[in-house]
């Protein structure tokens, strides 16, 4: 039988899968502590991951679509560039490296 811990880390990874939420580890943190600061830990035991993936996914949605009304540009985990400002352009930082001029 599994730990009640081990359990729900299991759900919660699976609901990030379901939601399509990229596995960057701060992004997830911020979502989960803003998740369960607004919700009662019964009421989120008691969701199954497809349930928990629909929250998961609004808390997600719902910030990006706030930062994209301000025109921000921001850097996620220090992995990626989100540019906002109605071009809502997402860059992975491996994708400009490979794309700078290299010295002549």
């Amino acid at each position: 039988m599994r730990s009640p811990k081990l359990f729900s880390e299991l759900k919660i990874n699976r609901a990030f899968r379901i939601a399509g939420i990229p596995d960057m580890p701060m992004t997830r943190s911020h979502i989960l502590r803003n998740i369960k600061n607004n919700a009662s830990m019964a009421v989120l035991a008691s969701m199954s991951a497809k349930q928990l993936a629909a929250v998961i996914s609004a808390a997600y949605f719902g910030y990006h679509d706030g930062r994209a009304s301000k025109g921000d540009v921001e850097i996620i985990d220090g992995d990626a560039l989100r540019i906002s400002a109605g071009i809502d352009k997402f860059i992975e930082f491996a994708d400009t490296r490979d794309n700078r001029r290299k010295p002549k």
